[in-house]
């Protein structure tokens, strides 16, 4: 049996039988959240908190939730920033993490597996970026475009659609800033953040955690096509269809993060693409937008989805996401090698110092559920190796990978489902680049 947690006078504490998945948020005077920390909080131990503002050294609020149960309470005795615990055996890289480059019989054989792939036919072309936090990349590029634009080959900048890395890149990006700001509450019913909705809505009770990790048991088939018509809007809809499945297993659903884009979008004030646009303009990634863009040469090329018809070029390959005007949380959004690299950098020098982008990064570093054996799911991202890796990929054929341990990442862009169903062939490619990724 699960307790309920207490908290006592002098810190938060946990009592209860065994180890606890939950988390820990500080809140300020005026209610208003500055912090979550995301944690396996063991039985009858203190959890020590980080970066709490000098301001609130005279009080503290703490609230601490384990499995639906919450509990609250004043903490006044010791407010200095301390370490954290972040639950399994997670190293915090310090701010003087030494990044590691992949050596270059690494960088040579990801360089060969992309060569491989292409001239096997699974895609017209592509570009992988190694590098690390300290600034060290390596690019190889192979390929082409695209057969229509001759011989012209791809390069750092050349733009690709990411599809689902959208829910990494822009959608788990701005729930973080959500988060610090207090506009959103991980264990909230998403409906809390979304226009009102009277009556039932049992998909708008399940939390913002559920929708990040996959676990909300909404239903798998999304298809938007089927609410054309309608004069409801597309977030009641969504609220108001029954669950699947009892919340808490594993399922890859995108209706979950196209919800989380309608609720950035209401929080904020702003239109999806725009917030999103305004951090990565922070990051310096100017070549990261939504859709739709014009056909050139500096575009990849999607699929061709009914013969006879113009290919799929500079809007969102993703039907659900097109239905959308090319803005959704789950997909749309295009970008280069050379920006996922910056992002990637930017997060792996902000997990290694005291960064608000970090600490919401390393709290999504902790399993949240079971996806195989070896793999897991954090908040948004996919961990393996022990928690040494985090990755996502697209649908059409691009992936993001990070190892802030050792301050590497690892970048793939390519237009695979060019060719349709050879997307599948880049497996290696990726196998390759996970197993890399995720050598100490």
């Amino acid at each position: 049996m699960i307790l309920a947690p207490t908290i006592d006078t002098t810190a938060v504490r946990v009592t209860g039988g065994r180890p606890l998945t939950g988390h820990v948020r500080v809140q300020g005077s005026k209610n208003v959240a500055l912090h979550l920390y995301a944690a396996t909080l063991l039985a009858d131990e203190p959890v020590t908190l980080h970066g709490v503002p000098d301001i609130l050294d005279t009080g503290v609020c703490a609230e601490i939730t384990i499995r639906g149960y919450t509990a609250s309470g004043a903490a006044t005795a010791d407010c200095s920033p301390v370490r954290p615990r972040w639950g399994r055996d997670h190293h915090r890289p310090g701010g003087s993490l030494m990044p590691t480059p992949l050596t270059t019989d690494d960088t040579a054989r990801l360089a060969e597996a992309l060569d491989a792939v292409v001239a096997d036919g699974a895609t017209p072309g592509g570009v992988i970026i190694t590098g690390t936090a300290g600034g060290d990349r390596h690019v190889h590029t192979a390929g082409t475009v695209a057969p229509e634009l001759g011989d012209h080959p791809p390069t750092d900048r050349t733009v690709y659609d990411i599809a689902s890395l959208t829910k990494v890149v822009a959608t788990w990006l701005l729930v973080g800033s959500a988060l610090d700001q207090g506009l959103m509450d991980l264990d909230a019913p998403i409906r809390d953040f979304l226009p009102p909705i009277s009556g039932e809505a049992p998909s708008g009770e399940v939390t913002v955690r559920q929708l990040l990790t996959h676990t909300a048991g909404l239903r798998a088939s999304t298809r938007l096509d089927h609410y054309r018509g309608t004069s409801t809007p597309l977030h009641e809809l969504l609220c108001r269809e029954p669950l699947e499945d009892t919340p808490g297993t594993h399922r890859y659903i995108n209706r979950g993060y196209i919800l989380l884009g309608l609720a950035l979008a209401h929080v904020t004030g702003r239109p999806l693409d725009l917030a999103a646009s305004d951090a990565w303009q922070r990051y310096g990634m100017t070549d990261t937008v939504y859709g739709p863009l014009a056909r050139s040469e500096q575009v990849a090329p999607t699929e061709q989805r009914i013969p006879g018809t113009p290919r799929i070029w500079g809007s969102a390959h993703d039907d659900n996401a097109a239905l959308l005007g090319g803005v959704a949380g789950h997909a749309g959004v295009f970008s280069t090698t050379a920006d996922l690299a910056t992002y990637a950098e930017h997060l792996l020098t902000a997990a290694a110092n005291d960064d608000p982008t970090g600490e919401w990064l390393r709290a999504s570093l902790v399993p949240h559920a079971p996806i195989e054996p070896g793999l897991d799911r954090g908040l948004s991202w996919i961990l393996a190796a022990g928690g040494r890796a985090a990755y996502h990929h697209g649908f059409t054929g691009t992936s993001l990978y990070l190892a802030p341990d050792t301050g590497r990442y690892l970048v793939i862009c390519t237009n695979a489902v060019y060719h349709g169903t050879a997307r599948t062939r880049i497996a290696p490619l990726r196998a390759l680049a996970l197993k890399t990724i995720s050598t100490t």
